[in-house]
């Protein structure tokens, strides 16, 4: 055996005088109305729609993860929104770039400016993972669309009529969504969607999922996994959701409990390795869950599970 510990030292630590890579980031305090105002007055002629999670939905001091119009209608293209496609029939990968924000409560508001797609070469409908035959991570292909948006989002912030695709253009930008897609199985997050977090102790990164097929959206933010208000903005031309007004309450769109979606994730996994064909149902009535399974070629077998 080769002794390869000379070539796995870890790198000398850093001199007194030199800058220590993992410096405390700072975010800027702004308050949840001023954000909501800059958007409304600087990007045009938009609406938007509030998503709250069936956890903490009556929370008044949920973070907030608020999309720019651009980075909207950038998801909405990449995932197929409101229709089952060839391409969003399986899992799909995306990331987004965006501002971190924090109000006088402590509440983190996370700003999405711009969606990127993730090519995965190797997707099904409960996973999607990038597969190249060199040693290269996504994070490197990442970083470098990163660096091109950064060069390029202050040159070209303004829309054709004159108004901003991005209001915080000045503020610091990170990489801070990691997101996959759930397509027509609901929206919640599994061990490995926990797993694959971005967040850290310096980064509040959000862990998000999107259910195109039943336009369903769900988020988490920080190691703490905390369950977020997702607010979309939109191009009033581009509507694709009836506005929520402000002095109005918020139309809960995910209602799918976690529990019976963790149950039908599982039994599609399993139906998927052992290549069975059939369709999985469920309703909810009085308290009660009726989860129906439907195999090609065989008798309907009904669970009832109760909350």
């Amino acid at each position: 055996m080769i002794n390869n510990r000379k070539n796995n030292m870890p790198p000398p630590l850093p001199k007194q005088d030199e800058k220590a890579i993992d410096e405390e980031l700072s975010f800027s305090y702004i308050s949840y109305e001023m954000v909501m105002d800059m958007i409304k007055n600087k990007c045009g002629n938009v609406v938007f729609k509030i998503y709250k999670p069936n956890i903490n939905k009556n929370s008044s001091v949920n973070d907030l993860v608020i999309f720019l119009p651009v980075a909207s209608r950038e998801l909405y293209n990449i995932i197929y929104w409101g229709e089952r496609t060839p391409i969003n029939n399986y899992e799909q990968l995306y990331m987004g770039m965006g501002h971190v924000f924090v109000d006088e409560s402590g509440r983190r508001i996370i700003v999405i400016s711009h969606v990127m797609y993730v090519y995965a070469a190797e997707r099904n409908q409960v996973s999607a993972q990038k597969k190249t035959p060199e040693r290269v991570g996504i994070m490197e292909y990442i970083d470098l669309e990163r660096d091109i948006y950064r060069k390029n989002s202050k040159i070209c912030n303004m829309t054709s009529d004159g108004f901003m695709f991005d209001p915080f253009v000045d503020e610091a930008s990170y990489t801070i969504l990691l997101g996959h897609t759930h397509p027509g199985l609901h929206v919640f997050f599994s061990e490995p969607d926990r797993k694959s977090s971005m967040a850290c102790p310096r980064l509040p990164a959000v862990t998000f999922v999107a259910d195109p097929i039943n336009k369903e959206l769900l988020a988490m933010v920080g190691i703490e996994e905390s369950y977020a208000d997702i607010i979309m903005w939109e191009y009033d031309s581009e509507r694709h959701v009836e506005e929520t007004k402000l002095e109005s309450d918020p139309v809960i769109e995910n209602t799918h409990d976690k529990a019976i979606a963790d149950v039908e994730e599982g039994i599609r996994i399993l139906m998927s390795e052992r290549g069975t064909k059939g369709k999985i149902s469920s309703k909810k009535r009085d308290d009660k869950y009726t989860l129906k399974i439907k195999l090609k070629g065989s008798l309907n077998d009904e669970m009832v599970m109760r909350e």
